[in-house]
């Protein structure tokens, strides 16, 4: 029987504002060899300009998944975003980015638990 692999989100900004947020995250997925999902702020109420056509099998199902990689992002024009994704990944963290329609505290938790996510972070 495989393990699942435990999610943390972190509540991000694109200009450094949550850095202490993310740093805090990463650490926490390091340690707990969980899944790192930055929930961007920033990009609620913008327009996401998602591909109308797939290149290849299961891409959509990666979109609609909701843990975008760094090139997906970059693809989709959220490069600080995709910056800081990337940086996470290649230390060894399994990171994604998430670009919510809403800041509206549910549609969060309703993110997490849909991923069983035991740990969000953010600030105080």
């Amino acid at each position: 029987m495989s393990r699942k692999i435990a999610t943390i989100i972190a509540y991000v900004g694109e200009d450094g504002r949550y850095q202490p947020v993310s740093d805090r995250a990463a650490v926490a997925a390091r340690a707990s060899h969980a899944r790192l999902i930055l929930h961007n702020i920033d990009a609620v109420g913008i327009h996401i300009p998602f591909p109308v056509r797939w290149s290849t099998p299961g891409e959509q199902d990666m979109f609609d998944s909701g843990r975008l990689t760094a090139e997906m992002l970059r693809d989709l024009g959220r490069i600080e975003l995709a910056r800081q994704v990337a940086v996470l990944s290649s230390s060894g963290v399994e990171t994604y980015g998430w670009l919510p329609e809403t800041s509206i505290l549910g549609a969060l938790l309703r993110y997490a638990a849909a991923r069983s996510a035991h740990t969000t972070a953010e600030c105080r």
